[in-house]
């Protein structure tokens, strides 16, 4: 008689469902399998009208005029720009007055294409969290959109990812500030934890 199984499915310990495999997100038939279905959405729906209908939204989310999301933190504003040269952002920040003028001078920190290119991963950026009167902040980057986030501290001054700052590998996570040298961190990444030492 065989043993019955306790909790939830798994792949070494599967249930009858034929299409558990899929539950390993990266795993090579479950991504094979989503490639041919991608394939055949796109031969189903991307004719004339879908193309026609793209460079319409590309222009409309590119146009320069749009009101931008921003951030305030301490005496900046903090704004995720992005084009069709920038589509992954470029992360860039201008004083309140400046804001409120007709054609605001805005003041380049790090472009995410650059980053994700540099590094060869597909960082998206998910949020940030400055340290209001400090020079540092945290970058939550995100591989392709996904929930869990890599944080990484950094430098304002010397506008560079600090080597020796804080670091936290993938998780979901949130992080805020108490001080320039203390964080209030919440996250699932668990009791081994992985940061060097440094300014947070």
């Amino acid at each position: 008689m065989k043993k019955p199984r306790v909790g939830k499915p798994t792949l070494p310990e599967p249930d009858d469902d034929p299409y558990l495999w899929l539950e390993e997100r990266e795993g090579r038939r479950a991504l094979r399998f989503v490639a041919r279905q991608n394939t055949k959405t796109l031969e189903a729906f991307c004719g004339a009208a879908f193309t026609r209908d793209r460079a319409r939204l590309r222009m409309a989310y590119d146009r320069y005029e749009l009101i931008p999301r921003f951030i305030r933190a301490g005496a900046f504003i903090y704004h995720l720009f992005t084009n069709a040269d920038n589509p992954r952002g470029l992360l860039r920040r201008t004083t309140l007055a400046e804001f409120k003028s007709a054609q605001p001078s805005w003041d380049s920190l790090i472009d995410i294409d650059q980053l994700a290119a540099s590094e060869g991963q597909d960082w998206l950026l998910s949020w940030i969290a400055v340290l209001p009167a400090g020079a540092r902040m945290i970058l939550a980057l995100s591989a392709a959109g996904r929930e869990a986030v890599t944080l990484r501290e950094f430098d304002l001054t010397n506008r560079n990812i600090d080597p020796r700052g804080f670091y936290l590998p993938k998780a979901i996570s949130d992080i805020a500030w108490l001080g320039p040298d203390e964080v209030l961190l919440s996250s699932t990444f668990g009791t081994n934890m992985t940061s060097t030492a440094g300014h947070a």
